[in-house]
């Protein structure tokens, strides 16, 4: 008892040691978390990229583990919280103090820990058999499966992050008819730190090319919780039987009995979106990502694109790219369908919206495709048709549309060859081409290594072949107005 008294007082002088150095390096990122936090309060959030699933307790039900611990511990199954908690704990002691250990064995020892303070003898291997067996077969939580099957049917992309065993967690799923679920499983044995440290959730993101907003972390443990959040991401708490959230940490976005409910309020956040942003003018809605982009990067990144887009500027690209009154670019595309298209039928029919985005990595974009997409029928109903063009792969474009639900199918401007004859495209300024290369990986979306982007340019191309509108600005956080395009559109149609 003497050796786990000081055992106990170690970790928590330990705990106490490391805090501050804890505390500064993570400054910087709780409080990108929370200009997150403060910006979305105002508005709905994202729908997710992805959603990154905890697994036990989160899906996986511990009941057949609690008999089981219970039974090493002769009949007290009271004492499974203690032994979970303090597995938990020491698992940041290890993290804490750079060591590692796998989950199991930590479990392991943690319940021969609590064996010992109740007095109860307790060999190694009886420890790891009253753990490691029940463990790998716990059954899904009855609300699991039909939720899952309704967030993959809505399009989500579905992962799951646990503090155990690659092993491990690979035969849960399989005993618990969950692996065809999940597009991949992360495990913290390839960063050896177990959660809520920041790099677990950051090897995932890193894995999964996501930003922290764009994922969704699902949990059951409060630890978890604000441990995601600390990191950025949207976070939701699942409450299963006695668990309660950390009242010192942010409160998550979303709060939910069950997963039934969570693919309900997913559901409603989609609507909210589609609502909220039909209020706002497109201006209006770039503008609060702007702000929103600002609170994010220190002055010297901000420094650094706003030099990028008067470089871009000042080679005249606005003045020198086709201009109204001259003769629209013909040229035949492809969709991700494989479907070709040749510009020039469909203005022959009537006037077309010509409307380039840079990629799904940019929010600017996938705003101004939204706003238009909501516009889409008034557009239409004033006798046009909207061509969507992009640089950005037909596989990535079509990930772009089932992100933002859109009904338009965008072109492949392969290249970028069609943008360069209508003398839109620039390159990149040295300055913030790493960024674009490393940070935003601009070379797996477009397919090629050259730094080389369109403006975002809406041309109105009447039915004779001629450019009535143009809307081209090196600062790509301005888009064409969609009520301005449709004015252009309708009087294009006379």
């Amino acid at each position: 008892m003497r050796n786990l008294r000081l055992t106990l007082a170690w970790a928590a002088a330990l705990l106490v040691a490391v805090s501050p150095l804890v505390n500064a390096q993570t400054t910087s990122e709780k409080n990108l978390k929370s200009d997150k936090k403060a910006a979305m309060s105002k508005e709905t959030l994202p729908r997710p990229k992805v959603i990154i699933f905890d697994v036990n307790e989160t899906l996986l039900d511990l009941a057949p583990l609690k008999s089981s611990v219970g039974k090493a511990l002769n009949g007290r199954e009271d004492l499974l919280p203690l032994w979970f908690s303090t597995m938990v704990h020491y698992s940041l002691v290890e993290t804490l103090s750079d060591d590692y250990h796998s989950f199991g064995e930590i479990g392991t020892a943690a319940l021969m820990m609590v064996a010992e303070t109740q007095g109860i003898e307790l060999s190694y291997d009886d420890a790891k058999t009253a753990i490691v067996t029940p463990l790998r077969s716990l059954p899904p939580h009855a609300d699991v499966i039909e939720a899952l099957k309704a967030l993959k049917a809505d399009g989500y992309k579905i992962v799951s992050l646990t503090n155990s065993s690659s092993v491990g967690v690979e035969t849960q799923f399989k005993n618990a008819g969950l692996t065809e679920f999940f597009e991949k499983r992360y495990s913290v044995d390839s960063v050896k730190k177990f959660k809520p440290h920041p790099e677990t959730y950051k090897m995932a993101l890193a894995d999964l090319g996501v930003k922290p907003e764009e994922a969704l972390m699902v949990a059951a443990h409060a630890w978890d919780i604000a441990g995601a959040d600390n990191v950025g991401l949207q976070t939701a708490f699942v409450a299963r039987p006695g668990k309660t959230l950390y009242p010192n940490a942010d409160k998550p976005d979303y709060v939910v009995n069950d997963l039934s409910e969570l693919v309900k309020h997913l559901a409603a956040t989609k609507t909210a979106q589609a609502d909220t942003e039909s209020d706002k003018t497109l201006a209006e809605q770039l503008a609060a990502q702007a702000a929103k982009s600002a609170k994010r990067f220190p002055e010297s990144v901000r420094k650094v694109y706003a030099e990028g887009i008067e470089t871009v500027r000042a080679t005249q690209i606005e003045e020198s790219a086709k201009q109204v009154g001259d003769a629209a670019i013909d040229a035949e595309l492809t969709n991700w369908n494989g479907e070709t298209v040749k510009l020039s039928e469909l203005w022959s029919e009537g006037p077309v919206v010509l409307m380039w985005y840079r990629g799904g990595w940019c929010p600017y974009c996938n705003i101004q495709l939204r706003a238009m997409q909501q516009n889409l029928d008034k557009i239409e109903n004033a006798g046009a048709r909207l061509v969507v063009l992009t640089p950005e792969l037909p596989e990535k474009a079509k990930e772009t549309a089932a992100t933002n639900n859109l009904d338009i199918v965008a072109l492949h401007d392969n290249g970028s060859a069609v943008a360069r004859k209508y003398g839109i495209l620039f390159k990149l300024p040295a300055a913030i081409v790493p960024s674009y290369r490393d940070k935003l990986k601009l070379p797996e979306y477009n397919g090629n290594d050259a730094m080389e982007l369109p403006l975002s340019a809406t041309y109105v191309i009447d039915k004779s072949g001629t450019i009535t509108y143009a809307f081209l600005d090196a600062d790509y956080k301005k888009r064409a107005e969609p009520a301005d395009v449709i004015e252009a559109v309708k009087a294009a149609a006379k």
